[in-house]
């Protein structure tokens, strides 16, 4: 049932508004010629760095990292239950 129907729909689009772009505005880039700009500034794009940047890149001393420092709080040990 659901075949059928969609394809009744797909025909009945295809005799109306179409399926598809024009082939001009398809290699133009749908985004200019549907809404007016890019959808990427492909200019000013660096491929040399990371995509995402950390902020607080982890320290390489990880021995400081593992020894509790005095300004960490004493926590309550969790009790299993």
């Amino acid at each position: 049932y659901s075949f059928v129907v969609t394809i009744i729909i797909l025909i009945v689009l295809k005799y109306t508004v179409g399926l598809r772009v024009d082939e001009e505005k398809e290699v133009n880039g749908i985004d200019v010629s549907y809404h007016g700009g890019l959808a990427y500034d492909y200019n000013t794009q660096d491929h040399s760095n990371p995509a995402v940047k950390v902020a607080n890149p982890p320290s390489t001393n990880f021995a400081s990292m593992m020894s509790p420092t005095a300004t960490q709080e004493a926590k309550e040990p969790i009790m299993n239950v």
